[in-house]
């Protein structure tokens, strides 16, 4: 009773000293980035308030075999499956930290039944008996325990579990972010192809019939045999590029069956609308890129690190408590004599460690100073990705818009030519020549369209996603 009315006594008060406790260490906050309020290429920030990435931003292209592709990629990928496994992992490992902050208690049954096969002579007062002894006994019990997180130790570690689960999830939408643009460039790659293909046969078909005719002025003796060897020449070089193209074709393909899972050709391609994806501001990547959020959590685990390395050296209370039933009867074993309790504290001292406290602790800062820089690391990383980004599609938009007005005038150039062939003012060389140099221009608007949108695919995964304003 008196223990009990102890225990009564202490434990408010106990308590009352457990909520002033402060969890030592250095508390997590971001390290002090100096950022630039804008992109040099982008020098005006977005003109509304950016809105969170969706996990479907190829759909900004409106294009619906890539939405197909995009949702085989996501049910077939094993790298995003991998991904979901890791992070699930993570999930169990911050059950397991969270656990330690709750009391422990175990159960235990124990039944033994001994004695001896046969009876044995026994020497007594009343002279020689024989006897066979038992000895069987039973029992029920249960302990608690529960450790006093006086100086912050399981709380620091539940604080790295969050944080390693906020980076397993940014590595997610990494490796979602990552499958989703190898996707949309390997799809847009096949188109280009494809239609740098259509264009190439076209081309030879002309280059074909400029051979033809050639060929028949030959015959004639109107042109010179150097001429028919230079369309020659000309119609095999065509048919090589030809063949290189449809080898790139299929080498992009592969990639797309890989990433998709699916073998099927793919449909007639449409146009692809090409959306204008705003920038904003550099500091905007902090919450936008998966491998800066995934830096940041890293460092906020290293961090927490550091008190659970400190708490460690300090004392560790335990409260234990438990109590049971045994007897040697099974029928008596929850009479009142065979009863057994007990509660009581336990205090660990770590006195001499031969330096493996200190040395923990120095280890936890070095790993955070080292997460730190790397943070800031994948920072500039991040920044610098997008001005390439920025870089390169400004650059090819500025270049597709000059070609579509070189194309726009050498259509302009076959019309009157072909006008003036009707009128009998030039041959028909004239005519096919004005066709080669528009086919040429057509080649060359495929590819240019082609690296567009892969810079558009490259300047969303610089941002981290793609952003409705």
């Amino acid at each position: 009773m008196k223990a009990a009315r102890w225990f009564r006594v202490a434990a408010p008060l106990l308590l009352a000293t457990l909520s002033g406790c402060r969890s030592v260490g250095p508390d997590y906050r971001r390290p002090d980035v100096s950022l630039p309020t804008s992109y040099r290429h982008q020098p005006t920030p977005a003109a509304t308030p950016l809105a969170p990435p969706t996990d479907t931003w190829w759909t900004i292209f409106a294009d619906p075999t890539l939405d197909a592709l995009q949702a085989a990629a996501i049910e077939h990928s094993p790298t995003l499956q991998a991904a979901l496994a890791a992070r699930d992992a993570a999930l169990a490992r911050r059950g397991l930290d969270r656990a330690a902050r709750r009391p422990v208690v175990n159960g235990a049954a124990d039944v033994t039944v001994a004695g001896e096969s046969t009876e044995r002579a026994v020497y007594t007062p009343r002279g020689v008996e024989n006897v066979r002894e038992t000895g069987d006994s039973y029992s029920l019990s249960i302990a608690a325990g529960y450790e006093l997180d006086l100086w912050g130790r399981v709380r620091r570690l539940t604080e790295r579990a969050d944080a390693q689960v906020e980076a397993s999830e940014a590595d997610l939408a990494g490796v979602r972010l990552a499958l989703a643009g190898d996707v949309a460039a390997s799809y847009f790659q096949v188109r280009s192809a494809e239609a740098e293909a259509r264009v190439l046969e076209e081309r030879i078909a002309s280059q074909r019939e400029t051979r033809s005719l050639r060929a028949s002025r030959r015959a004639g003796g109107f042109t010179s045999e150097v001429e028919v060897a230079r369309d020659d020449a000309e119609l095999h070089a065509l048919v090589a590029d030809l063949a290189e193209v449809r080898r790139r074709l299929d080498l992009d393909a592969n990639v797309l069956t890989l990433l998709t899972g699916r073998a099927e050709p793919l449909p007639p391609g449409e146009a692809v609308l090409l959306p204008e994806v705003p920038a904003g501001v550099p500091a905007e990547l902090l919450r936008r890129r998966p491998d800066v959020r995934s830096a940041e959590a890293q460092l906020h685990a290293r961090t927490a690190e550091i008190g659970a390395a400190q708490a460690a050296r300090y004392p560790t209370i335990q409260l234990t408590g438990g109590g049971g039933f045994s007897s040697s009867e099974f029928d008596a074993l929850f009479d009142r004599p065979g009863q057994s309790w007990g509660v009581g504290p336990s205090l660990s001292v770590p006195l001499l460690d031969g330096g493996r406290g200190k040395a923990q602790v120095a280890a936890a800062r070095a790993a955070a100073a080292q997460a730190e820089a790397v943070f800031r690391q994948q920072l500039l990383v991040a920044c610098r990705e997008v001005e390439d980004a920025l870089v390169e599609a400004r650059g090819r938009a500025e270049r597709e818009a000059a070609q579509r007005q070189a194309r726009a005038a050498s259509e302009e150039v076959l019309r009157l030519t072909r006008l003036r062939y009707d009128h009998g003012l030039v041959s028909y060389f004239e005519v096919l020549t004005a066709q080669r140099a528009l086919l040429d221009l057509d080649r060359s608007l495929a590819a240019l369209a082609s690296q567009r949108q892969l810079a558009a695919v490259r300047l969303v995964r610089a941002l981290g996603g793609a952003w409705q304003t």
